[in-house]
Parts: C-alpha cells; structure tokens; sequence
C-alpha cells in the first residue's frame, strides 16, 4: 500500500505473543588494584613475633605481678617489724609493678615516733620499708611520748614506757621542757642523778623531782646558770637531808630541810 508520497508503507510485524524472553544481565566485574608483592625475610617475621609476644607479657605483669613479701628494716625500740608489716599487708593485693608506694610512705610516717622513711621495691616480687626511730626522752603527760626534738607522739599501747621521767605540761612548751629537760640531765648524769618529773607551769616556769628526792625550782629564765648553782649544790650538801630546792634567786638558793619540814 502506497502513501500520498508514493512510498510504500512497509507492513509492521504483528507484536509476538506468549511469554516475555528473559535477558541476562552482563556481570560487572571490578578490578581491584594489584598490592605489590611483599616478600618478609624470617628474621623480621621472628623479631616483630617477640616483639609482640613480650609487650602482651609485660602489659600483663603490670597488672598481675604479686608481691610476695614485705620487708621492714631499721633499728626499732618502740615499734617492732612485724606490727608494721602487718599494717602493710593490702601491698600483698597490690602488682609489683603498680603499687603505690607513696601511701606506703604516708601510712609508716604516720606511725607515732618515726622520724624518716623510705620505701623502695626489690625484685622480684618485694617491698623494702627501711624506718629511723626519734627517740623517746619522757612520758608527756598521760598517754604521749616527747621525743628528743620536741615532737610530741602518741604513746603505743604495747611500748612500755614507766622507766621514762614524767613531764606534764601544754602542748605549746614541748620545745621548752625538750630543751629544758636535755640541759638538766647534763648536769645530773655526771652525778648519778636523774629526773624523776619534769613540770612546766601555765606562765612556762620550770620544776623538776630528781632521783635523790629533791624537789627544784628553776623558774622561767637564766635556766644555764642556776643549773650551774644546782651542781655545785649537789656536789656539797647531804642529798638525804634536803627536801627542796628554790634556785629562783639572783644569786645562792632557798634550801628546805627534810627534819625541818617533819617538824611543821
């Protein structure tokens, strides 16, 4: 059949009919980009293995590595090793590498009577305590040491200190009655005499009891040179006979006889 132009119309086939051919679909292959080849010689491969295996080793001791022991070292007369061990003994939960041995410097310092600590680690698995003792001079007060620099500590309930001069006075005299004390034992030693009580009034005037049963006042100053009188004191008069001794004087001293007190 021809159209107004001339040209023949071509005939379009009739559409097909029955079911749709199915069209496979074209896979898209990707191309991933070449790794370059690395050829690792064993000893690197063994080093970097080591390597490895040691850093997990030590991570874990870090974390785990017990201590065993605690050891206390130093010359004790008030506190004995074993007490202070067995205060330490929470290092026992502790890794060796990790423990915190500033609180075990805190702990043992605030011990009554230390007077210096140190703390250090000793492979494999303890912990050293070396410790220094101030030395006790006397009883103060009721249930407190003073110790040879003036510091005042609580007493320990297992230290026995009855053979200690008693010294009874407030906590703002330590460094006086210390001082005071020291200066008076320097002149009784030497003669066999010791103080028995040491007293420190509330304006800081100064008494003592000594061993031969006297009773000495020294008052608040020129402490030296009334020991001085107290000496020579000692060295000339009959020590049963005197009673008390009143050195609060500019010069010479009040004697108090034993029979004469007997006899009031």
């Amino acid at each position: 059949m021809a159209d107004a132009t001339g040209w023949r119309k071509r005939k379009e086939a009739p559409p097909k009919r029955g079911a749709t051919p199915v069209v496979e679909k074209q896979r898209r292959r990707i191309h991933w980009p070449k790794l370059p080849h690395i050829v690792m010689p064993w000893r690197t491969i063994a080093a970097i293995t080591v390597v490895t295996c040691v850093g997990v080793f030590i991570n874990i001791s870090y974390r785990y590595w017990p201590i065993t022991d605690v050891v206390v070292d130093g010359r004790l007369s008030v506190h004995s090793p074993q007490d202070i061990a067995r205060q330490l003994l929470w290092l026992k939960q502790e890794s060796f590498f990790s423990a915190d041995l500033s609180r075990v410097q805190r702990e043992v310092s605030a011990l009554p009577l230390m007077s210096a600590v140190a703390v250090s680690k000793q492979w494999p698995a303890s912990v050293l305590v070396r410790v220094q003792e101030a030395v006790p001079v006397a009883r103060w007060n009721d249930n407190e040491l003073l110790d040879s620099a003036g510091l005042i500590s609580t007493r320990p309930d297992a230290y026995q200190a009855d053979s200690l001069p008693q010294i009874r006075a407030h906590a703002r005299y330590a460094d006086l009655a210390a001082r005071s004390y020291r200066l008076i034992q320097q002149v009784l030693l030497e003669r066999q005499v010791t103080i028995q009580q040491l007293l420190v009034s509330s304006s800081g005037s100064i008494s003592a009891e000594l061993s031969n049963g006297w009773r000495v006042a020294l008052g608040q100053s020129y402490i030296e040179q009334r020991l001085t009188r107290l000496a020579q004191l000692l060295d000339h008069l009959p020590a049963p006979q005197v009673a008390r001794l009143d050195l609060r004087y500019g010069k010479g001293a009040a004697i108090a006889w034993r029979q004469e007190e007997r006899e009031s």
